[in-house]
């Protein structure tokens, strides 16, 4: 199978992707290596593009292709993470901020107190 915008697909992405259009959200998080919870936040907050299979009765069911897996693998590296990261620490070192009902603020490291001489152990 070949994919031209993503040709740096993963081996054992392809690999489990071979003679089957989808696969289901168990079999893709196990292969992302990743807990089925995550991967379903991860849906829902639109991280990786999944379809909902079944309907009436059946239970429903998400399911992946193989561009769904290849897209967020291409999407995700760690360059995005730390920019991430690095642009929440500045604007909490700006001061807090507003989270629904919650102010978030950087806690600052606490000084160690300094003893006094008289409680200070004596060398002998």
């Amino acid at each position: 199978m070949h994919i031209p915008l993503y040709d740096d697909t993963p081996e054992t992405v392809r690999a489990a992707f071979a003679n089957r259009t989808m696969l289901s959200l168990p079999e893709v998080a196990k292969l992302l290596e990743m807990d089925r919870r995550t991967l379903r936040n991860q849906i829902v907050n639109g991280e990786i593009t999944a379809r909902l299979k079944g309907a009436g009765q059946t239970r429903r069911r998400w399911a992946f292709t193989i561009t769904d897996v290849a897209k967020y693998l291409h999407g995700t590296n760690t360059s995005d993470v730390r920019r991430s990261f690095h642009g929440l620490a500045a604007a909490l070192a700006r001061g807090p901020l507003k989270l629904g009902t919650m102010n978030v603020r950087l806690a600052r490291p606490r000084r160690k107190a300094k003893k006094a001489d008289g409680l200070r152990k004596q060398k002998s």
